[in-house]
């Protein structure tokens, strides 16, 4: 390789050996649509399709349409430029051979205004021409790739291609995960059923990482990925058939002409499909029911505001999170949502007079330690309301009992599933004169017998109530005033709720108690069994409970 150097821009236009110049040359000779000219990455993808460059990567010029039978081209020429319109490292020249063979030279200038120029002799324009490589002091960013189509003293056509250099900064995107709700194992998406969508993104910490949802050519949404946009719920439509759906990834945001990585999945909509919620039974004996399918609404009743859950976190929106089979609604001290006012009581017709009872029907996920699902059930006054929380140790699930004479709680060991780790949870409650029991049972045959504690209580229930998702009731939550919004802070999710529901009392299965009544001050041998009864009994490894069936 031998070395010359470069000569002013006047002297390139009137000479008979022609240089690049960037700015003169451009000026005098506009572009045509004549020439179609691409490169591509590795011999992969053409700059066209994924205009992403990393470092050590092959670059391939190439002229899409053959143009060996055009006598006016004599060569290429491919440089870069910075959004500013400053040449970027050295340009690349293939120029055809002419008489002797010529030799590949590097052309180099003292001059700094005089970027390097390579050129490449080359015996055809429609063959692979030789790669080049970006140089390794270049930094990343966006740039722009030029190509100019060289006649014997002029530039016959010009295009350009929006590039970003990516270095060696980690960047990619891969499969499309979907996640519905409910329990159906189904490959098909019913018509209208809210689904979870999520692009596996992986990328640099030095990168903003911009996503962009298609379902066909429609942009439905878009957005960066670290603040959330790589996950969307997409309604599906009426129509059946297979749906295409397209996400793509930049490495900053939106950039016109810019193409980043892709990836799609085709999702089957079929009208015979049926997803079942995890609970189910005839309206009149739930209350209600929320399947928490993107949305904090009744499914029973889905109009009505009052029967909406309120959303009191500390974000902008509520968190919808995939879990390990379906999707559902993150909670936590920082996500709460509310339902300030409910009842639980039969039809007077239907009740017993002399007792009340209820069963909350919880599906989710635990997630970390911290509070899950908060009851307050109203007590005739003047005695107070009876709180049953419930929370995740990170072994166990515990349920805590509150009346206003006394606190006891019982415990559940938290072993998930082999294939799922959601869980089905039931809260059974049943209030007379002067007791109160409420038991906490897993819908799992492998899991450890219910666990159920009796409280003595001087008040008889009203029948009504509220709850929280994500926080206690009865218990000042962090950062957060009674009924105001959470000031803004970072608390981690606890639970991934998918859905809950609320059996009216007389269809809850009865809880084993006594029949008698109980007296808010039990004798001295009642109290020392019901405070060992309260005592959670030590793990070990020679004494493990044996499986029942708790259905």
């Amino acid at each position: 390789m031998s070395i010359r150097y470069a000569v002013p821009a006047l002297a390139i236009l009137l000479g008979s050996s022609f240089l690049l110049s960037c700015g003169e040359l451009d000026a005098v000779f506009p572009s045509s649509g004549t020439y179609q000219v691409d490169a591509l990455v590795n011999k992969e993808l053409s700059l066209s399709k994924s205009s992403l460059i990393s470092k050590g990567d092959k670059i391939y010029p190439y002229f899409a349409s053959p143009v060996s039978g055009d006598p006016d081209v004599r060569g290429l020429a491919v440089f870069l430029q910075t959004p500013a319109g400053q040449t970027a490292g050295a340009r690349i020249r293939y120029t055809l051979k002419t008489g002797t063979a010529a030799k590949t030279e590097e052309q180099t200038s003292s001059r700094q205004d005089v970027p390097a120029e390579i050129l490449v002799s080359v015996n055809t324009m429609d063959k692979d021409l030789p790669s080049f490589s970006l140089p390794e002091t270049l930094e990343a960013g966006p740039y722009i790739m030029v190509y100019q189509v060289l006649g014997e003293d002029s530039v016959l056509f010009r295009d350009e291609k929006n590039v970003y250099y990516l270095k060696d900064a980690k960047f990619s995107l891969d499969k499309i995960r979907t996640y519905l709700p409910g329990v159906s194992a189904s490959p098909l998406i019913p018509q209208g059923i809210v689904v979870m969508l999520e692009a596996q993104v992986d990328s640099d910490e030095r990168l903003d990482p911009y996503i962009i949802w298609y379902s066909g050519k429609k942009r439905i949404s878009e957005g960066y990925a670290v603040r959330g946009s790589g996950r969307i719920l997409w309604n599906a439509p009426e129509e059946v058939g297979f749906q295409t759906i397209r996400a793509e990834l930049l490495p900053q945001g939106p950039v016109s002409n810019f193409a980043g990585k892709f990836t799609e999945i085709s999702l089957p909509v079929a009208a015979a499909a049926h997803i079942p919620g995890a609970f189910s039974g005839d309206p009149d004996q739930i209350a209600w029911r929320y399947e928490l399918q993107g949305d904090l609404k009744d499914s029973q009743a889905p109009d009505s505001a009052v029967r909406e859950l309120v959303f009191r976190g500390t974000k902008k929106n509520p968190q919808w999170m995939p879990g390990d089979t379906v999707y559902g609604l993150g909670t936590g001290a920082g996500d709460v949502y509310a339902l300030s006012a409910f009842s639980f009581a039969a039809p007077e017709d239907q009740a017993e007079k002399t007792e009340q009872a209820g069963r909350f029907m919880l599906r989710f996920q635990p997630v970390e330690a911290g509070p899950v699902f908060g009851i307050r059930l109203d007590s005739v006054p003047p005695a107070g309301p009876v709180f049953l929380n419930l929370s995740f140790s990170g072994e166990d699930l515990s349920l805590e009992i509150t009346t206003p004479e006394k606190s006891e709680s019982v415990f559940l060991d938290y072993s998930p599933g082999e294939t799922e780790s959601f869980v089905s949870l039931f809260i059974d409650f049943a209030a007379g004169n002067g007791f109160f029991e409420a038991r906490l049972s897993r819908e799992n045959s492998r899991q450890p017998p219910a666990r159920s504690r009796k409280l003595a209580i001087l008040s008889p229930l009203m029948g009504t109530g509220s709850l929280q998702l994500g926080a206690p009731l009865g218990q000042a939550v962090p950062g957060q005033k009674a009924d105001e919004p959470q000031a803004e802070q970072s608390f981690p999710i606890s639970a991934i709720f998918d859905e809950f529901a609320l059996v009216r009392g007389n269809h809850v299965p009865r809880i084993e108690m006594e029949a008698e009544k109980v007296s808010p001050k039990p004798d001295t041998e009642e109290a020392a069994l019901l405070e060992a009864e309260s005592v959670k009994p030590p793990r070990s490894e020679e004494e493990t409970p044996e499986p029942q069936n708790l259905s």
